[in-house]
């Protein structure tokens, strides 16, 4: 029960036992009851439901069984204890049209069966009990179903201890002998190291044996040689050396294969200042040039420039205004006729005319153009502290050819201002803008429409707007609270198709019952 013992006792097997185990204080759901043996490994272990009744009772009504196409439904909903007594909670109620594509016939996962019973357990079970619903079960049912998909056995294979013991081999020296007649044994060794240039003398035992330690030998040392002894007589007799090896782990490692094709080198440490280099053993590798094609960078064309760009317009891109902070520190890079930063205009161009007094011009601010949509107040105030972080590029067209699409108002020239927003709504990607990496895996699995994207719309939208007329989810409340006063009341209106559409409630109350419903109507 949330992973928290509850009872515990000893008991001996050659004997009746029984034990009563005071429920009362203890929620609703799977217990487990597990058997161990004087070691405390598990042996058998089965699964109870408690308190079965103790869970949060969920009333459905529906205004009307049988509604027409395109009318509107109400839905009261009231949440009690298992004595009938309002109680205040926290439910989630959806109403799905099943005719566009969910079965009404298959019970869906309620919070009753995820929560109250173990997930393992509920998935051992046949899938012509999950259809039908644990919730639609008695009592017996389930507590036959637990013992039958809920019940472990456990099985220990006896296990000999395999007690070694420590070697006390020494692997850091080489056993020297001399056997033979005693005669004609030496008495000593004498072994030469051709790298050291030094002699060492060994004094051989009463078993004609010795030991040479690596560490006396110099550190230069790779290879030995044993001198004759003065007395031609005593050569007579061999000389063994024996390495020491653990040939019970040489045998065994011999049937070992490795994920490897390779072997570790062995690398030599060395105390003295002396440089190991030997040019027998060195191998030269000729060197190698590595070539490799260069990658055409890739260029971006703002929209607006293509479709100016006989105009004579001019684009500034993200890479242009790099050191700049807002939008309004970009527009000396524009070239403008003048910057009226007190009434936020933009003059492009003069217009020149001549009257009785003499020559006049005329100065009239450009249009701004947001991502598609004129400003026609002729001002960037709107913008003017964007960062430039979120634009993508700019567009100057001085002339009169921005007036075939926004008319009059751009008769004095326009400015196209994107953001990296409207370059991703258009298609364009920004190369100086890194995409965000997609793992299909991490997309979360929605079974409802959020309210924000599928809204529960009025009853005159459904009969005007076809989008509203078939929606998949009629209702959707993820947080609805009840205060314990009564039932709560929901209207929305209905598809203009016939069908089934299914209520499901699923919620939580302040005294930690869970409680689940169902309910359904027809669309005729």
């Amino acid at each position: 029960m949330n992973k928290i013992l509850i009872f515990s006792k000893d008991i001996k097997l050659d004997t009746l036992f029984s034990a009563r185990i005071k429920t009362a204080e203890i929620p609703a759901g799977t217990a487990f009851v597990t058997l161990y043996d004087n070691e405390l490994n598990p042996v058998a272990e089965r699964m109870i439901f408690l308190n079965a009744d103790r869970k949060m009772k969920v009333q459905i009504g529906v205004s009307k069984p049988n509604t027409r196409p395109g009318s509107e439904t109400e839905l009261t909903i009231n949440t009690t204890d298992e004595k009938g007594n309002n109680i205040s909670s926290i439910i989630s109620v959806s109403a799905i049209d099943s005719s566009l594509g969910f079965y009404n016939g298959i019970p869906y996962s309620d919070i009753e069966s995820l929560f109250l019973f173990d997930t393992e357990f509920y998935n051992n079970l046949p899938q012509s009990i999950r259809c039908t619903g644990l919730k639609n079960a008695d009592n017996k049912t389930i507590d036959l179903l637990m013992m039958t998909y809920g019940w472990r056995k456990y099985t220990f294979k006896e296990t000999a201890m395999v007690i070694h013991e420590k070697r006390k081999d020494n692997y850091d020296h080489l056993k020297i002998s001399n056997p033979g007649k005693d005669k004609k044994g030496r008495e000593v060794i004498n072994i030469l190291s051709p790298e050291g240039g030094e002699i060492l003398t060994l004094r051989l035992n009463e078993n004609m044996e010795t030991l040479l330690p690596f560490d006396s030998l110099d550190v230069m040392a790779r290879q030995i040689m044993i001198l004759p002894d003065d007395d031609p007589a005593r050569n007579s007799n061999p000389v063994n050396i024996e390495f020491p090896e653990n040939r019970e782990y040489a045998d065994s490692a011999k049937l070992m294969k490795t994920d490897f094709p390779y072997s570790e080198a062995d690398f030599v440490s060395v105390n003295n200042d002396q440089t190991l280099f030997n040019p027998d053993s060195s191998i030269m590798i000729d060197p190698i040039t590595i070539k490799g094609t260069r990658k055409k960078p890739t260029e971006h064309v703002a929209k607006t420039a293509e479709e100016y760009k006989y105009a004579g317009a001019l684009t500034l891109y993200s890479k242009d205004f790099k050191g700049e902070q807002t939008f309004e520190d970009i527009l000396y890079k524009l070239n403008a006729f003048r910057i009226n930063k007190y009434y936020k205009t933009i003059v492009l161009r003069t217009i020149q005319f001549k009257d009785k007094i003499g020559i006049g011009y005329v100065y009239r601010p450009a249009l701004v153009v947001v991502d598609d949509v004129p400003i026609y107040t002729k001002t960037y105030s709107p913008i003017a502290q964007m960062p430039t972080s979120d634009i993508a590029s700019i567009t100057v067209v001085r002339g009169t050819q921005g007036f075939s699409r926004y008319g009059e108002n751009a008769a004095n020239g326009v400015v196209i201002v994107t953001t990296k927003t409207g370059n991703r709504i258009n298609g364009i990607i920004d190369p100086n803008d890194k995409p965000e990496p997609v793992d299909n895996n991490l997309k979360q699995v929605r079974i409802f429409r959020s309210e924000v994207e599928y809204y529960t719309p009025t009853k005159e939208q459904v009969e005007i707007v076809p989008e509203y007329q078939f929606r998949p989810t009629l209702l959707w409340k993820s947080d609805v609270y009840l205060d314990g006063s009564g039932p709560v009341l929901f209207k929305y209106p209905n598809n203009m198709g016939k069908g089934t559409v299914l209520i499901f409630v699923n919620g939580v109350s302040m005294t930690n019952l869970v409680g689940s419903g169902k309910g359904s109507y027809n669309i005729r």
